[in-house]
């Protein structure tokens, strides 16, 4: 909790009322039941994290993709209901919203902080163009290193975090979403004394506990859109060398209490 609210977009997030905080508590929380054997409550808190699906939706991936068929059937019924609720509310149907939310994003794309759209930017691509490639530019490896740490649901949630931050506009106010990139990263780092890891842990944390007004510097922006992927190959190839991250993660956890 401490490493999440010293994030330097913790702050704003305050001040402007944004949810990322809630969000992130929210998936934090999803990765404990699952470690303590509760899949349909953590199938229950992701689905509730979808409050921002720009975050979150990544993680519902992450549980399909490591095997949580309790907590995807938990997440699917309550998404229904609440779809169904919200429909009944609104009078607008699911895809009606989707359509909304599509035609708003173009308008947003200049908004957030330096991303894939940029570089989409750069080579002349416009905003509708935009909005429709960087899912799939970042979604399609993103979805592929997660297969590759489906064993874990830490490690899947770490390429989520990545995942989450990288496939649509943020500004710096959701960079918490990160912790969980940073904390199964100090984890590893400090139970195998890996040098790229430990470097890759203070690289992440240093752009990450950085003041806020630091955070709207462009070169801050560009290191941190570097760092962030490269952390996260950092972290999968150092991890196989700890059998069950999960484990050692909660073990580390009770040494620091």
């Amino acid at each position: 909790a401490g490493a999440a609210l010293a994030f330097g977009g913790s702050c704003t997030a305050t001040e402007v009322g944004q949810v990322s905080i809630v969000v992130t508590a929210l998936l934090a929380a999803a990765l404990w039941c699952d470690r303590n054997q509760h899949q349909y409550a953590s199938g229950v808190l992701v689905a509730l994290a979808l409050i921002k699906p720009t975050i979150s939706v990544p993680f519902a991936v992450a549980l399909l993709i490591t095997g949580r068929q309790k907590a995807a059937v938990a997440a699917t019924i309550y998404g229904a209901v609440a779809t169904a609720v919200t429909w009944a509310v609104t009078g607008a149907s699911p895809l009606h919203m989707l359509q909304q939310m599509a035609a708003s994003a173009s308008n947003y794309v200049g908004a957030g902080t330096v991303g894939v759209m940029d570089m989409l930017a750069a080579f002349g691509i416009v905003s509708s163009a935009q909005v429709a490639l960087t899912p799939v530019i970042v979604g399609i490896p993103a979805a592929a290193v997660m297969v590759m740490s489906r064993h874990s649901l830490t490690l899947a949630f770490a390429v989520a975090a990545v995942w989450g931050r990288l496939w649509t506009y943020h500004k710096s106010y959701d960079d918490v979403m990160l912790v969980l990139l940073l904390l199964p990263l100090g984890v590893v780092a400090f139970s195998t004394r890996s040098r790229v890891a430990l470097v890759s842990f203070a690289a992440i944390g240093a752009l990450a506990w950085i003041p806020g007004r630091l955070l709207a510097l462009p070169e801050i922006q560009m290191l941190q859109l570097l760092a962030w992927p490269a952390a996260l190959i950092a972290l999968i190839f150092t991890a196989r060398e700890i059998r069950d991250v999960d484990s050692e993660q909660v073990r580390m956890q009770r040494l620091h209490a």
